[in-house]
């Protein structure tokens, strides 16, 4: 209430699921604690593997899962700054995004914040990022597609970075909280 500040910092949330499940409420009690902290505050859905209708994936067909993941969150990053060079109706700094989440959506965070076109990546991740719009993805429409999906930092919650080759000088600080008995994520 009352609120004057027109230029708050943004966290993105992704939620956790193996990329199979999941919903956006499933960050709610992040995203109302950082707003009471002065945030602007969202959570993403993103694509997930349709478990029930084609059965459990393939390592190359979740990797292609990921990577769409990766995009959607990138494309939640060029939203907002889309929405900032236009209206500011959410009264960001489009300077100032922070992406994150939990374990999956974790995994998607960290992606979307450090694979970048000076990675050297693998036949099938190389594969994959052809297949679903190049380094930084396809959602999102023309216009918006046009923005950057760079950000300020990341929040790391029991997620992991496929190749930590993938971190450099230019990569974006990040905090990461991961317990050691995680048989699913490596820490």
């Amino acid at each position: 209430d009352g609120d004057t500040s027109t230029s708050r910092p943004v966290i993105i949330w992704a939620y956790g699921g193996s990329f199979i499940t999941g919903k956006r409420s499933d960050m709610e009690n992040y995203c109302i604690t950082f707003a009471k902290k002065g945030y602007v505050t969202a959570t993403i859905d993103y694509r997930l593997w349709p478990l029930l209708v084609k059965g459990f994936p393939t390592g190359e067909q979740i990797l292609d899962v990921v990577v769409q993941a990766v995009s959607d969150m990138k494309g939640s990053v060029r939203y907002f700054r889309k929405d900032a060079d236009q209206t500011n109706q959410f009264k960001i700094d489009p300077a100032r995004i922070i992406v994150g989440g939990i374990s999956a959506g974790a995994i998607t965070a960290l992606h979307a914040a450090n694979l970048d076109d000076q990675d050297v990546l693998s036949p099938f991740i190389q594969n994959a990022v052809d297949n679903n719009g190049g380094i930084n993805g396809n959602t999102g429409d023309s216009l918006m597609l046009t923005y950057p999906s760079n950000v300020l930092s990341v929040i790391n919650l029991s997620g992991g970075l496929y190749d930590a080759d993938w971190l450099d000088a230019n990569s974006p600080p990040f905090v990461s909280y991961h317990g050691d008995a995680d048989a699913t994520v490596p820490y």
